[in-house]
C-alpha cells in the first residue's frame, strides 16, 4: 500500500524512498565501492546512536537502583547529560570545534546564551505568578 502511495506520481523517487524506509537490505547491497564514505557516515551515525543509548541508560539506572548518594548520583547524570550534548553536535551535527568553525560555533553559543534568557526569564515570570496568586489568596 505505502509503495503505491508513495510511487505515484514519481515512480523511481517514491520506490527508492519506499525500499529505504522499509528495506534496508535494499541500500546496503546497492552501495558499491565507490561509497565508502555512505558506509563510514552509517557507521559514523550507529556509533552515536550507540553513545547516546547508553548515556540515556546510566542515568535512569542511577536514578533507578539509587546505588550512589544522591549529590553523587546528581553529579553523574549531569556529566552524562553534558557528554551526550557533546556527543550530538559531534556525531549528529557534524560539529568540530576548530578554528575552521568560528561563525558555526559563535552561533551555537549565541544560541545557547538566547536560550538561557528565554528560560531564565520564564522561570522569573512563573514565580512572579506565583508570588502574585499566593499573595491575593490572603487578601
Amino acid at each position: 500500500m505505502f509503495g503505491v502511495i508513495l510511487a505515484f506520481f514519481r515512480y523511481n523517487m517514491g520506490m527508492f524512498i519506499y525500499n529505504s524506509i522499509f528495506n534496508w537490505k535494499y541500500i546496503m547491497e546497492n552501495l558499491n565501492s565507490d561509497s565508502i564514505s555512505i558506509k563510514k557516515q552509517i557507521q559514523f551515525y550507529c556509533f552515536g546512536l550507540f553513545f547516546c543509548l547508553i548515556l540515556t541508560i546510566i542515568p535512569f539506572f542511577l536514578a533507578i537502583k539509587k546505588l550512589f548518594s544522591i549529590k553523587l548520583s546528581i553529579v553523574m547524570i549531569v556529566l552524562c547529560s553534558i557528554l551526550q550534548v557533546y556527543i550530538h553536535l559531534r556525531y549528529f551535527l557534524h560539529l568540530k570545534f576548530l578554528k575552521v568553525n568560528y561563525w558555526t560555533i559563535i552561533f551555537l553559543f549565541f544560541s545557547i546564551i538566547v536560550i538561557f534568557i528565554i528560560m531564565t526569564g520564564s522561570i522569573w515570570i512563573m514565580y512572579n505568578l506565583k508570588h502574585h496568586i499566593l499573595f491575593s489568596l490572603y487578601i
